[in-house]
């Protein structure tokens, strides 16, 4: 599932970059007097910065410097963060590169069907513990339209748990190695590789 994401992303990134080329002449200069600096996004992907299904808000305070912030669902229950990026094209438009904290708050008494020790799967209760994450990643911004005022976008990174205790079983049978692996690779953390919009408010 990680590899498809990634080469979606990356076969979107080409074919972009290719569109706006195509367009050339064609395609209606947007000059910084009409660019948006306030923008309410929604995304999704792996390890997105937001979560799972998220909203967030990114605002250029310095001219191309911005910071965003977010709010989603995850696996690892709800999800905040808060970020910076640095724009090396003006109105919002190419590569950036930037780096950010997120928080899972977890999730207590979780219920679910989990292999056991003995061989069996059984109902057992689990303690997701909240994860703070130091993240870097690079994004990837596309006019939508001719105006300059919405935009598309994906996003690379890595994601790095700064939490060492993510979970805790406190009900059932103990849960075999494999099941701990399991949990292991679905906490916050690793690979980023998320796709998402933003719509312009100014």
């Amino acid at each position: 599932m990680k590899k498809f994401t990634l080469a979606l992303c990356l076969f979107l990134i080409v074919a972009s970059t290719y569109g706006q080329q195509a367009k050339g002449d064609h395609k209606k200069v947007v000059t910084d007097s009409k660019c948006s600096t306030m923008f309410i996004t929604t995304s999704t992907g792996l390890n997105n910065s937001n979560g799972l299904l998220a909203v967030g808000a990114e605002y250029e305070f310095v001219k191309q410097v911005g910071v965003d912030a977010g709010f989603g669902v995850s696996s690892w229950g709800y999800k905040m963060n808060v970020g910076f990026q640095y724009f090396f094209k003006p109105c919002h438009k190419g590569w950036t590169i930037g780096l950010g904290v997120t928080h899972n708050l977890g999730l207590s008494n979780f219920q679910t069907s989990a292999s056991t020790i003995y061989g069996n799967n059984e109902q057992v209760t689990l303690d997701l513990h909240p994860v703070t994450n130091f993240y870097i990643a690079t994004h990837y911004y596309a006019n939508l339209g001719q105006t300059g005022k919405n935009k598309f976008f994906l996003m690379l990174g890595w994601s790095q748990a700064l939490t060492a205790n993510t979970f805790n079983q406190v009900y059932g049978d103990p849960i075999n190695d494999a099941t701990v692996k399991a949990y292991n690779f679905l906490k916050p953390g690793g690979l980023i590789a998320a796709i998402g919009f933003g719509f312009g408010i100014n």
